[in-house]
């Protein structure tokens, strides 16, 4: 997915006065942003993305969904629980 599909389908669950409130920027600028009629401004760009909920991250970097990471500490506390018992061979 490209990251103007992703932009426009973030984009779709909210009214443009919702995300303008989030860059601090009138709900016409974004509809115009969104429109074609202007482009986005680098300094703008961050802005934008976190009021869609989207942020940047390093291509190296490894992101996880919050269920992923609760998914993660239940068996992170499942294995300490049972190591504590003596169930599990360190």
């Amino acid at each position: 997915m490209s990251l103007e599909q992703e932009l426009l389908r973030r984009r779709s669950g909210k009214k443009d006065a919702e995300i303008a409130a989030g860059m601090g920027k009138d709900a016409s600028t974004v509809s115009k942003l969104f429109g074609g009629g202007i482009g986005v401004q680098l300094a703008d760009l961050g802005a934008l993305l976190d009021s869609l909920g989207l942020k940047f991250v390093d291509a190296k970097d490894m992101t996880i969904t919050p269920s992923e990471m609760d998914a993660l500490e239940e068996m992170a506390y499942r294995y300490l629980e049972l190591r504590r018992r003596g169930a599990v061979r360190s």
